[in-house]
Order: C-alpha cells, then structure tokens, then sequence
C-alpha cells in the first residue's frame, strides 16, 4: 500500500510514515532527556545518529521511491521502488537494536564483559594520539612528513593528470596511483587534519591555522566529500561539547545549514559546475531525490537485483583482506563489497566507486536479519560509550584538552568502517598510523603517559 502526493514528488507506505514520525519522536524525547537536560545542546550520540539514520533514512523515506529520483538513477526507480521499503525496515530493525545497545550501556555501565573489553580498546586506541599532543618532537615530525607526502603526491598527479576537480575520478581508473591516493589522501590527510584541528583549540597556534586551510584547499578537489567534511564536522561537535550549554543555539543551526550547502556546492564542485543560478534552482531536488542522501535508495537499488543469497561473510572477508589490490585477488575482485554492489546493477568498478548500501546493507547481504540486530546492538554500545567517556571527560575537567576529547572517539572512527567495508583499508591504516606514532615516542623517549588525561 502507497500514496502520492505532489505528483509523484512524495510516495511512501503511509504505515511506515506513522511509525517514522514515532521513530523521529522517539529521537527528540531522547535529545532531550539524555543530552539538553544534562546539560548538552550538542552531543555526540544524538548528532551521530542524526547524521547517520534521521537524515537519510527517516527524513528521506517518504522521497526515495519517488519517480523524481530518475534524475539520479534513470529509469531504474521503476525497478527498486518496490524494494525501498524493505530497505527501510531492514535499516529500522537496526536502528531499533542500535537503541537497544544504548540502552543497554546505561543499564549496566561497567558492569559488563562488553564494557571492559570496548574500555580496554579505547584506551589502548586513544593513547598514542594524546603523545601527539604531549611531544612537540613526534607532533613535528608526522606533520611535515603528512603534509610533505600530501603536496608531493598532488603534484605528481597534476603533472600526470592536469588540473582537476575530481581526483577521484581519475584514481578509480588507475590502478598504480590508487594504493597511494588512498592511503595518503583518503586515510592520513583526513585524520590528521582532525588531530591539527584539536592542536589549534589546544595552543591557539598561527601555524596550526595556516597548516587547515591549506589541506583544506587542497582537500576540496579530492572529488571525496566525505573526507573533507566529516573531519571538520567531527571536530566541531566535540568543541561544541565541550561548552555544554553555552553553545549557541543559532550557531547549530547556522553550522548545519552550511554543511549542507557545502557538501552539495561540492558535488557541483566537483561535476566542474559551479553555476550559483543553477545550483539554487536544483537545492530542493539534489537534497530529497540526488545522491547526497541517498543511502536508502541506493540500498533498495542492490536489494532490486540480489537473489536473497546470503554471502556469510565473504565481503567481511574481502575487506580483511583489503591490504591487498583488487587486481591480484581474484576473491576481492568478486566479493569486495563495492564491486558485489556494482556487478548486481551492471557497474564498471573501473568507474563507480559502488552504490552505498547504507548503514546495515553489507551485513544483510551477508547475515541477513540476525546480523542485522546483533551489529545494531554492538555499533550501538560502542557509540554510546564514546559519547558517555566524552561527557564524563569534560563534567570531571577543569581545563578541556581537546585532542584527548578527540581521542576518545578512534575506536567509534574505527568501527564506523565495518558499516560498508569499501574503506576498510583504512582501519589498517590507522593502526599502522598509530603504531608509527608509538614507534617515534620510543624513538625519541618522550613521556607516554600524563595523570592529567585522567582528570
């Protein structure tokens, strides 16, 4: 059962809409007990799960089977609008467990195997990145060399490529300067400028400041949004935390009205159209019906054309093995999930970087329902954590450090990554990064350690 309003532009199960707006009700009532009553106008879980499921799954719902999505996906909305509200269910069950997991963290706090085995993990994370701040030697040194390494290689690519708004687009195709692209560009550079960010909050230094705007610059004709954006958005959250109820009201709103409008000044940024006239006429039709939220369609897209047969974590298995190119593993070449996602819509992976199946697609594609609400109910324990270790930091801190605020979140960064494993790569990555970090400490024998951390 379906309606249509506005011609087409709204076509929706009208059930599912009564339970979404519950769902969304839900999501205020939560706000406000866990977050603006204790003091937060902003905190990390309720923007995390904005960010991640009521924007492009409760608010885009009613959207995405509508024919208007053609101008993203062509005459293919005839195909997977039948699918889109199993999309939505299955993504729903998962955000119900995902609740259930935060809930659960409130019940049984540190009484709990899972709590001491997410707490031993973070600690252990969140370590070497406080030696960043702590040794001015390693913070030094993994500056230069990062920004050494990110100018050198974009000017290895303007030589080969020339000027270009979309990098992206010319990695996809080649196979040796991808590895490179990736590491540098997609992995170091992103985390870095979060960890340059929280230095700049920290010590207040010119340096720090020039240092952003240039990554920044240059980040912006990567052709990937995400790591442009996420990074900086990430790092203003936790300022924002940190002033609890001192934050602006008007500064949130402005703060988001922006990121919106930069992320999709970038997909025209990045498509060479930056018509000002033409990306204001199209804003209401790139928001509800493009490929900026498009998680929910893109997910219905691939269900459209999977057969039900459960892939037992091969994807998984795929993405462990991702230190390895795609073209000297046959399995990766058929079971890595963005090439599983483009080989069922008829994709070249040589050309699309693979539709997003959304926050629990992969592992219904592997697990089906059962995977669904135990990853739910896991992703969502760990994300509370985050936000719960956030909060008691700053209520137990005189003075708010802000890169070991950041810290406490590399274990959320890290799992984030098994949601759609296409960027698993990037989980060793950080790890190796990390050890490196640790590696330096031991090198120049700096203090590791400062009872301040603790405060």
């Amino acid at each position: 059962m379906t309606i249509e309003l506005f011609n087409g532009g709204l076509k929706a199960n009208p059930y599912f809409i009564i339970f979404n707006s519950i769902l969304i009700f839900h999501f205020i009532y939560s706000y406000w007990k866990y977050s603006y009553v204790k003091g937060f106008k902003v905190d990390y879980w309720h923007y995390s799960i904005f960010i991640g499921y009521v924007l492009p799954y409760m608010l885009i719902y009613p959207f995405a089977a509508s024919p208007f999505n053609s101008i993203s996906t062509g005459n293919q909305i005839y195909i997977l609008d039948d699918y889109v509200d199993q999309a939505y269910l299955v993504t729903i069950i998962g955000y119900i467990f995902t609740y259930i997991g935060f809930y659960y963290f409130n019940f049984t706090y540190k009484n709990s195997y899972i709590y001491k085995i997410t707490n031993s993990l973070n600690t252990k994370l969140s370590k070497p990145v406080n030696v960043i701040r702590e040794s001015e030697s390693v913070r030094a040194i993994l500056i230069f060399v990062t920004l050494t390494c990110f100018l050198s290689f974009y000017m290895l690519v303007f030589v080969k490529y020339g000027f270009s708004m979309n990098l992206r687009g010319y990695m996809l195709a080649d196979g040796t300067l991808r590895p490179i692209y990736n590491f540098i560009m997609i992995s170091i550079i992103p985390f870095m400028l979060s960890i340059i960010i929280m230095l700049y909050k920290d010590e207040k230094k010119l340096g720090y400041l020039i240092i952003c705007f240039i990554i920044i610059g240059i980040m912006s004709f990567s052709g990937s949004r995400g790591n442009l954006l996420w990074p900086i958005l990430n790092c203003i959250v936790i300022i924002l935390m940190a002033k609890q109820n001192k934050a602006s009201s008007w500064k949130l709103v402005g703060i988001g009205v922006l990121f919106l409008f930069t992320a999709l000044f970038l997909e025209n940024f990045r498509k060479s159209d930056i018509n000002s006239t033409g990306f204001l006429m199209g804003l209401a039709n790139r928001i509800l019906y493009g490929n900026n939220f498009s998680d929910l369609r893109d997910f219905a897209w691939v269900l459209a054309y999977w057969d039900d047969t459960a892939l037992m974590g091969k994807s998984y298995l795929a993405a462990l093995m991702s230190f390895l190119p795609r073209e000297i593993s046959d399995f990766r070449q058929h079971f890595s999930i963005s090439v599983f996602t483009n080989n069922l819509v008829g994709f070249n992976s040589d050309e699309h970087a693979g539709l997003r199946p959304g926050k629990f697609g992969e592992v219904y594609f592997n697990f089906k329902i059962y995977g669904v609400a135990v990853y739910g109910f896991l992703t969502g324990y760990i994300l509370r954590y985050t936000d719960f270790k956030i909060k008691e930091n700053i209520i137990n801190s005189n003075g708010h450090q802000y890169v070991y605020l950041f810290s406490l979140t590399i274990l959320q960064y890290l799992v984030s990554y098994t949601f759609v494993t296409a960027g698993f790569w990037k989980v060793y990555v950080t790890i190796v990064f990390l050890l490196l970090i640790w590696f330096l400490k031991l090198l120049l024998r700096n203090p590791f350690y400062n009872p301040k951390w603790n405060q």
